[in-house]
């Protein structure tokens, strides 16, 4: 009896090694289905949608656009670089990397002087880049919980920009934001929750 139980259970655990594998196969050949259906419709439309996608990196795709990306969004993934070649993204307007694991941002972002909105709340910045008022469309800015402990003086070149948000970062005074004075669109600026921060509101304000 014992043996006949012994075989039962040996051909139950290959029926669910097979099934496991097939599974797994299963789900790999829909990933690969669906992101090229998103591939296929981010070349049509300029919209890329990977919000949400368990991604450690964009897919190779996005950066295979070039002029034609318009949006990007690839929030809540697992992120931790951004190639190079996102600087080939020319025409973007709208760039939306926020709640991924990013520590910096590659030297080829600021060719991206195109975009309006960029949303890299929740990452783990701990700078932005020095060249970041090469952006002279950016209207939006939120860089919110993050680790930044000041930011560029070349911000202040970003004379369009409306909206700021640096909440939740380790700024420790205001002062590092006086280079705002001249951005004279500016509507909001959001600098809670960075506790150890110290001063008065800058003159140039």
């Amino acid at each position: 009896m014992d043996f006949f139980n012994a075989v039962g259970e040996y051909f139950e655990s290959i029926g669910a090694d097979i099934h496991a594998s097939y599974d797994s196969m299963w789900r790999s050949r829909n990933r690969a289905n669906s992101e090229d259906k998103r591939a296929k419709s981010a070349s049509a439309t300029g919209i890329v949608t990977e919000r949400d996608a368990a991604l450690m990196e964009l897919p190779r795709y996005v950066y295979e656009l070039g002029a034609r990306a318009r949006v990007l969004d690839a929030g809540a993934n697992g992120i931790e670089r951004i190639d190079d070649a996102i600087g080939t993204l020319s025409m973007l307007k709208t760039v939306r990397l926020d709640a991924n694991a990013l520590t910096a941002l590659p030297r080829t972002f600021t060719n991206l002087v195109t975009i309006r909105t960029l949303v890299l709340r929740g990452n783990a910045l701990k700078e932005l880049p020095h060249d970041i008022g090469n952006l002279i469309a950016l209207e939006e800015l939120d860089v919110s919980d993050n680790a930044l402990t000041s930011v560029p003086k070349s911000l202040g070149a970003c004379l369009k920009l409306r909206r700021f948000n640096a909440s939740a970062n380790a700024m420790s005074t205001v002062e590092d934001f006086e280079c705002l004075g001249t951005c004279v669109e500016l509507e909001k600026i959001v600098l809670s929750k960075n506790k150890d921060m110290e001063g008065c509101l800058p003159v140039s304000w």
